[in-house]
């Protein structure tokens, strides 16, 4: 009877061993499992982080772009708008200029008019 307790002992003390030892290795893999998981989670991690710096480097180099083309379409308008005013002040010039030639001719006509009407007055 004590032998078969024994007997019963033995193979109880036996199977919780190897429960025991499947639990570890068990456990073990979860362990290597979730290093493995942790390890993917870092790497898109950082895959995500590299994604978004890329993004932030590219959507800055398309606001730089944009802005100096903003700035290219100002520069080009101030030049017209300078060659604009010099041929508005060329303009201005001319026309005064003809204007004056055009008051000196006016005031040569009435003195050749003046002229010849007295001559012609002085004929009577």
């Amino acid at each position: 009877d004590l032998e078969a307790l024994q007997s019963i002992e033995h193979k109880l003390v036996e199977a919780l061993q190897k429960e025991n030892k499947d639990l570890k290795h068990q456990a073990e893999q979860l362990e290597k499992d979730l290093d493995a998981r942790a390890v993917e989670i870092a790497q898109v991690k950082d895959n995500a982080q590299s994604a978004m710096a890329e993004l932030e480097k590219i959507s800055q180099q398309r606001i730089d772009e944009v802005v100096a083309e903003h700035e290219r379409t100002i520069a080009e308008k101030q030049t017209e708008i300078a060659k604009l005013h010099s041929n508005m002040e060329e303009l201005q010039a001319r026309a005064s200029s003809l204007a004056g030639v055009s008051s000196s001719a006016a005031d040569a006509q009435l003195a050749a008019q003046g002229l010849s009407a007295s001559a012609l007055y002085s004929e009577l």
